[in-house]
């Protein structure tokens, strides 16, 4: 059994390098799993789906459906595991609302197969390595907000990152694996915000520049004081002299730049709840 894993594993790793490369996304870079399904011809849409994460339609035109309910990470890693089992020619799938993979489940390989592939699309090696030591942190050596932080830029939930680099790519040692989900991420976004913070907490920074920022209303965005923003979309929540905090108040998209014009990024922001296709291109 542990053979026919990391066989699974191995493919399921090629196949997902491969459609980056396809998408034409750099190895280090974050991607935004809507734009790679539209690259491959999959619609998909955000539906009132009380009991199910998602759903995989396999037809002449194939769909994606998602839960509108669930946490934007959770959605977006959904995304990407319905897209494995798109990518892998599996048939219809239905994946019911679940807080945690059952371990005494019996083994289904087009789950682990599309759980795999989610993964690497998402977060592969060469990604996650510059995403912690471009912003002068070790992967193996992480701590809560750093993993936090690096979790917001590929778009994917705290627990989903750290399950990722344990388990998957082997360079979290289980033990601080282990420390670190006893964090949760209220008490860390609090703690970044030095508030109570019951909604999304977005940290951005220079290595978001030409990427789109997609949050909803009510969540809010951690920047520095040298960031200016423009438009109606966004009010301002706080500000000092170290940095800059704003909040998704209305639907539509609104530009962040540096005061030095060194870099920029378009913030999207979806109602709360959003029933529809998600935003595309960035």
């Amino acid at each position: 059994m542990n053979m026919r894993r990391a066989e699974l594993a191995r493919i399921s790793t090629q196949k997902a390098l491969h459609v980056r490369v396809r998408a034409r996304v750099g190895g280090a870079q974050a991607v935004c799993i809507y734009d790679v399904a539209e690259y491959l011809g999959v619609e998909v849409r955000m539906v009132e789906l009380p009991k199910l994460e998602g759903v995989y339609i396999r037809t002449e035109a194939p769909h994606i459906l998602l839960s509108s309910l669930r946490p934007a990470g959770r959605q977006a890693y959904t995304c990407a595991h319905e897209l494995g089992h798109h990518v892998f020619g599996h048939g219809h799938c239905v994946d019911e609302l679940l807080p945690d993979r059952m371990p005494n489940a019996p083994f289904d390989p087009e789950e682990f197969q599309a759980d795999c592939f989610a993964g690497m699309v998402l977060m592969p090696p060469t990604a996650l390595t510059h995403a912690f030591r471009s912003r002068g942190w070790e992967p193996k050596a992480c701590r809560p907000e750093q993993a936090f932080i690096v979790a917001g830029w590929f778009g994917v939930g705290y627990t989903t990152i750290i399950s990722h680099m344990c388990y998957a790519l082997g360079v979290l040692p289980e033990h601080v694996a282990k420390v670190l989900l006893r964090h949760k991420p209220k008490q860390i976004r609090s703690a970044l915000l030095r508030d109570d913070c019951d909604d999304d907490l977005f940290v951005v920074d220079h290595l978001w520049a030409g990427r789109a920022i997609d949050v909803q209303t009510g969540d809010r965005i951690l920047l520095p004081p040298t960031v200016a923003y423009e438009g109606t979309c966004l009010m301002l929540d706080r500000e000092d002299e170290h940095r800059l905090v704003l909040r998704g108040v209305r639907a539509g998209s609104e530009r962040l730049m540096a005061r030095d014009g060194s870099w920029s990024a378009v913030v999207r922001i979806a109602k709360r709840g959003f029933v529809g296709r998600p935003a595309l291109g960035g």
